[in-house]
């Protein structure tokens, strides 16, 4: 029997190793940090080190588009951090078997370490001592020079024991030159040449630019912006070729979502949602053409005409209908029965021949990118992702479709043919967050060579979360919120917190890590967090996660992307995850949803609101009801608590009192349901949607009716009060003078009350980008 090769018996001593730490207790949890850790030793296994770069590394490991902004997404950088730690930790406790994987601080090419009680010892044991020492500089040439992480711990010698296993290491340096050499030599891992966009920023003023729209010429752009001060949303217009935007619209109103008439001679807009203007860009001249539901418009071809949605009852879909601009009447525009989405455009191309739109194919969540030939024939779908879609436009010649969705994490821009089955392309160069794409064919003179313009917004949002204490006034009994802290921060969206039992770790919903996951961090150590989840890329959105009581679980809801209701609701289902981390189980398995899910105070039951009978109740279920995707009866182990309505619940401390909201009781009304009761009471008339919390003497909410809202209320100081449950007192305890979004659970307070923690926006900014010669 032949020997093996040396390089043979070394991989398997690393992928033996590689296999030890993944599975170890430092590393089982956080599977990102494992999917690193493997990807990064695999490359050099297989000889792939020099494509071991921060920005390839955040594409294939971290989900990043290809193209991101390394500098402005330190994603891969502080996972780094956080791998050298757990292998310095797993060291600690799991000297090794002979050999250690390092990753020296400033570099992401692994080193693969023999084990050895001191240079003089390895020199007696093994002549093999300066190959050793050849293959340190061989790698120490091929890294970066920085300094070198901190050595691990140095076991016993295990040499002598294996040294009829290793041959190899006898020859370790030509072992290094094979390896180096083979490094040198692969292809890029994209495998084709890629060509990126000259992008440059089209409008760089303060607070948001949006809803471009251009000119039939190209020569000019319209969009939304509410001024220096933030005002009010008035529509500007701004040349191609210059950097100053001028004034349109000037009503105290909110006109958003223009589009330019294909003459040239009108801008239809939408003045506060629902009114259906018409502005001259040369006069400034206004016309009313009514009311309409939804939020896009499109010109028929000739200019005749505005298609607007129709809203459909029964669902949050629309059908669409024309207004003819000189009489004002209405018809029906038939699509063969399929309804469209209000919030994403819809649009004919630009040789008037097919019309596109966006619809969820049935029983699914998000929608996707049909199109239909004007004169006769069936519509056909475009796009098969199953993910969020953020704006779509035509490109000029009508052959292929620019989109935005977040396919893999991040918003980002694709192309795809405008033909069935083909398979969508990123937009090299345009980065993440590009969103809301619009294009034109541009001339800058009768002379000029017609060039392909693309403008997109570029998203800046930085949801991070903010701990305040609450000081108590022994004497008045008043409460007051200490300046905030920031919990946690990252680059990304952090979200829906909720403070354990005991008031010393924090779960929370972050995107992080490219995608939607579960995270639960240390207050008192405020170190880096762990990852509970692993739903990357399976289409699942988490939401509203609570602790048990004894702190061993979490409970969450997750919509699906590719499931909806027969009526066009989401889908949602209820999990439970360990603490820890570890496997989901399925609480629920049924076809409706389910969302807001929290413990009763003794842990046998899971509390949350469903439609699952026709409108949204409070339900429960036992906490160890079967895993739902084997035992789809669990619908006969619920129990509807409510009858008159209920989307979302807390228990009091008693555990006898449920607390409920449903917008058919107000907007604001936060009511009562004692156990053994059917009709709730009133409690409060200004606990806004999702911003409320109980805590053993009361309740902690958020007043956001009086800031003007569209997904966030404006930068006016929303009130934070406490509901005291026993005098039934209210008194304000501080305010939130930040933007956050007031549709989602993005504050809590700790069960004692000492603490309350909320998300708002760190950064936040839109600006238009343009591309002056896309391809």
């Amino acid at each position: 029997m032949g020997m093996r090769s040396p390089t043979s018996e070394l991989d398997s001593l690393v992928r033996e190793e590689l296999a030890r730490i993944l599975a170890s207790q430092e590393f089982s949890n956080s599977p990102y940090i494992q999917d690193f850790l493997r990807y990064i030793v695999d490359a050099t296994l297989e000889g792939n080190s020099q494509h071991l770069k921060e920005s390839v590394i955040g594409v294939h490991v971290f989900q990043r588009p290809i193209g991101y902004d390394p500098k402005l997404d330190p994603a891969v950088r502080m996972g780094a951090q956080r791998l050298r730690r757990k292998l310095l930790a797993y060291y600690a406790a799991h000297p090794g078997q002979g050999l250690q994987i390092v990753l020296s601080k400033g570099s992401y090419v692994p080193q693969f370490v023999p084990v050895v009680t001191s240079v003089a010892d390895a020199a007696t044991e093994d002549p093999a001592l300066d190959a050793e020492e050849e293959i340190d500089s061989s790698q120490s040439e091929a890294a970066p020079a920085v300094p070198a992480a901190p050595a691990p711990r140095r076991p016993v010698s295990v040499w002598p024991a294996r040294k009829r296993l290793l041959p190899g290491f006898l020859i370790a340096g030509t072992i290094t030159v094979f390896w180096l050499s083979r490094m040198t030599g692969l292809v890029t891992p994209f495998g084709t040449r890629v060509e990126f966009n000259r992008v440059t920023p089209f409008t760089s003023l303060p607070f948001d630019e949006y809803n471009a729209t251009f000119s039939p010429d190209g020569s000019e752009v319209a969009f939304s912006w509410a001024g220096l001060k933030e005002g009010n949303l008035d529509i500007y217009i701004q040349r191609v070729d210059e950097s100053s935007a001028h004034r349109l619209t000037t009503d105290p109103g909110r006109d958003e979502f223009a589009t330019w008439s294909p003459d040239g001679r009108w801008i239809a807009f939408r003045r506060n949602l629902n009114q259906v203007m018409l502005v001259s860009p040369l006069s400034g001249r206004e016309r009313s053409l009514g009311s309409a539901a939804g939020e896009y418009l499109a010109w028929v071809p000739d200019g005749s005409a505005l298609l607007v949605p129709k809203a459909h009852p029964g669902t949050d879909d629309y059908d669409l209908e024309s207004i003819d601009i000189s009489t004002g009447e209405r018809r029906d525009f038939a699509l063969d029965g399929q309804r469209v989405s209000g919030s994403e455009p819809f649009r004919f191309s630009p040789d008037g021949r097919w019309f596109g739109y966006c619809a969820r194919p049935e029983q699914s969540m998000e929608n996707e990118i049909y199109i239909r030939p004007v004169q006769k024939g069936p519509s056909v779908r475009i796009t098969q992702s199953q993910r969020v879609i953020q704006g779509w436009t035509w490109t000029p010649d009508g052959r292929d479709l620019i989109f935005s969705s977040n396919i893999n994490g991040p918003f980002a821009l694709w192309r795809i043919r405008a033909e069935a089955g083909n398979h969508a392309e990123l937009v090299a160069g345009t980065g993440q967050d590009a969103r809301f794409p619009e294009m034109s064919s541009y001339a800058a003179s009768r002379l000029a060579k017609s060039v392909t313009l693309l403008v997109y917004e570029r998203w800046q949002r930085v949801l991070n979360l903010q701990r305040r204490e609450i000081a108590l006034d022994r004497k008045t009994g008043l409460r007051h919120a200490l300046p905030a802290e920031p919990l946690f921060p990252s680059t990304r969206d952090d979200n829906s917190p909720q403070i354990s039992p005991d008031g010393r770790s924090l779960v929370f919903i972050s995107n992080r890590s490219g995608f939607d996951e579960i995270w639960r961090g240390d207050l008192a150590q405020l170190d880096d967090p762990e990852v509970l989840t692993t739903l990357g890329s399976s289409g699942l959105y988490p939401h509203s996660p609570h602790w048990s009581p004894d702190g061993s679980r979490i409970v969450f809801s997750a919509t699906t992307t590719s499931q909806r209701t027969m009526s066009g609701f989401d889908i949602a289902q209820i999990y439970v995850v360990p603490a820890q981390g570890g496997r989901m189980r399925p609480v629920t398995a049924w076809n409706s949803e389910q969302s807001h899910p929290v413990w009763s105070n003794d842990g046998r039951w899971i509390y949350f609101a469903s439609n699952r009978s026709g409108t949204f109740e409070i339900w429960k279920i036992p906490a160890d009801a079967p895993d739902a995707t084997h035992a789809r009866d669990n619908g006969t182990l619920a129990v509807q608590v409510t009858r008159h309505g209920g989307a979302e619940v807390q228990v009091a401390a008693d555990g006898q009192t449920l607390y409920l909201k449903n917008d058919g009781f107000g907007d604001g009304s936060l009511w009562a349901l004692a156990a053994g009761t059917d009709s709730p009471k009133q409690v409060s008339d200004a606990t806004s949607r999702e911003w409320w919390s109980v805590t053993r003497d009361g309740i902690y909410y958020v007043d956001v009716s009086r800031s003007a809202t569209t997904a966030y209320p404006a930068v006016a100081p929303k009130s934070i009060y406490f509901l005291n449950a026993r005098t039934r007192q209210v008194t304000e305890v501080g305010d939130i003078r930040e933007r956050f979004f007031s549709f989602r659970p993005d504050f809590c307070a700790s069960p004692d009350g000492r603490q309350i923690v909320y998300s708002q926006f760190v950064n936040k900014n839109i600006d238009l980008m343009l591309v002056r010669d896309f391809h």
